[in-house]
């Protein structure tokens, strides 16, 4: 049956308003003040939370997938065999199946393993990180740090008895010393080869953070410059504020967390990753020992409760705060002098020592936090969110609550 001309024009008129509403509807989309929020659990063993302006679902979806992709390559844990809560989460992930950290260190001492692009990348950066800290970040100590955290998991935040310690230190002088000099990584073939069977790949301490690098590079791909990543509890990125002012951003006393804010420090355009001993450890005779392993005699130091890094890579950072965690403090201020970076420390004697250029720091005495015991909760009401950061609390400044915020600067004030 042929459509007569008033029904096509009819047609016309309808397909005209359907393309145009379309048209309205995906300007609407990038134009909205409000943002795109998403928040997930089922990745890098944390909770992350992505917050896009002048964005997509789409571009949402593709930083999810940088999160699922990195999961399952930087794992090292056999999902078939262990039980996890999070076994489910893992099977069904789109990229498992992926050649990971897992399966690298089942063979690679046997014969080399072909691995992905993506991870042989992550695995030059952890190169890259062992030459720059001349050894104090090293991924090769994974069966050291497998012995403290089955102690933190026995005793965690409680002390441990002296027959149980004495084991534990027997078991890690019993440990064949490694470094990562002896993972052989072939560019050619992208393969990756142990030379000393005592090697175990642990990239705790990299793979978050480089995968929250992977995902602002994907932003500024796009051209979206307003952005916050919480990739839970070490580390942060912040683009553009949607107000054009600077993120405020609070850190948590590390020793004693009801003191409340110990800084608040302001900037944007940054990564900012924190390494601390407060989330992971037991004690003995009163000293901590924490998850973050030196690899030059596989134990804590204890420099520091927590060292803050401020920068542009937030890959480089992770690893970089680890490092650092395992310095003495004046090797520590020349690595973070050389590189350009910015640094908080809070020193294990309860100091604290900045080196800061671009970014304002309010420090708080702990007179002052004491006289508001209610600080964290009221800066997270009218900030409008609790980052953790390592342990330590960041404190998201919401753009909705500008307002708010001046009359609580108002109050310290008076």
């Amino acid at each position: 049956m042929e459509m007569s001309d008033n029904m096509k024009k009819i047609m016309g008129m309808i397909l005209g308003l359907a393309l145009l509403s379309g048209a309205f509807f995906k300007v609407n989309v990038y134009a909205s003040d409000e943002p795109l929020v998403r928040s997930m659990t089922d990745y890098m063993y944390t909770s992350i939370t992505v917050t896009l302006y002048n964005a997509t679902i789409e571009d949402l979806n593709e930083i999810e997938k940088i999160y699922q992709e990195y999961t399952i390559i930087s794992n090292n844990f056999n999902f078939k065999d262990d039980d996890f809560d999070e076994v489910n989460d893992y099977l069904s992930n789109p990229f498992y199946g992926q050649t990971s950290i897992y399966d690298v260190n089942q063979k690679a001492f046997d014969e080399p393993v072909v691995v992905s692009q993506k991870l042989f990348d992550l695995l030059l950066e952890a190169k890259a990180l062992y030459l720059e800290t001349n050894g104090y970040f090293d991924v090769s100590i994974g069966r050291a740090v497998d012995l403290i955290k089955q102690g933190i998991t026995s005793f965690g935040y409680d002390e441990m008895p002296k027959a149980d310690f004495d084991q534990l230190m027997n078991d890690i002088d019993a440990l064949g010393r490694v470094t990562f000099s002896e993972v052989i990584l072939n560019e050619t073939n992208l393969t990756v080869r142990f030379t000393n069977e005592n090697v175990k790949l642990d990239l705790g301490a990299l793979a978050k953070g480089y995968a929250t690098q992977k995902a602002v590079d994907y932003l500024e791909e796009q051209g979206i410059t307003t952005y916050m990543i919480n990739a839970g509890s070490s580390n942060i990125a912040v683009g553009k504020h949607p107000e054009n002012r600077n993120w405020r951003l609070g850190l948590r006393h590390p020793v004693n967390p009801m003191l409340g804010l110990y800084a608040v420090v302001s900037n944007t355009d940054k990564a900012i990753v924190t390494s601390g001993n407060f989330e992971q450890f037991f004690t003995y005779d009163e000293i901590r020992y924490h998850h973050i392993i030196s690899p030059k005699d596989y134990l804590p130091k204890q420099y520091y409760h927590a060292v803050t890094l401020i920068g542009d890579d937030s890959g480089h950072l992770d690893g970089l705060s680890t490092a650092i965690f395992n310095m003495p403090f004046d090797e520590a201020k020349a690595v973070v002098e050389n590189l350009g970076i910015e640094a908080i420390f809070f020193m294990y004697d309860g100091k604290i020592n900045t080196m800061l250029e671009d970014t304002e720091v309010e420090l708080r005495v702990e007179e002052e936090t004491e006289s508001r015991p209610n600080d964290v909760e009221s800066i997270a009401y009218i900030l409008g969110g609790v980052v953790i950061v390592g342990g330590i609390i960041i404190v998201l400044l919401s753009i909705n609550e500008k307002k708010k915020g001046a009359n609580y600067d108002k109050e310290k004030e008076e």
